[in-house]
């Protein structure tokens, strides 16, 4: 699954770079279809890895690293503020 996110990130940006190359408005559409496959196969199956993966006792840990990581600093700052 994270081989098929990979490759379809791959071929979202390639056909980026071709719609700009060609000034083709399809290939920017096709490219953002794509980023629905991208986000699922890669961010929502490595939930599912960790929660299969991970001890029971340090899960959410472990969640909230991922999280971090794939969120970024502004992330943990929003949670912070809101509480």
């Amino acid at each position: 699954m994270f081989t098929l996110a990979l490759g379809c990130g791959t071929l979202r940006y390639m056909l980026f770079a071709l719609g700009t190359k060609n000034d083709s408005f399809v290939s920017f559409l096709v490219g953002n279809a794509l980023h629905g496959v991208c986000w699922t196969y890669f961010f929502e199956v490595g939930r599912v890895f960790l929660s299969k993966r991970i001890d029971h006792k340090i899960r959410t840990q472990s969640q909230a690293l991922m999280t971090l990581l794939t969120s970024g600093i502004g992330g943990l700052t929003g949670t912070a503020f809101v509480g």
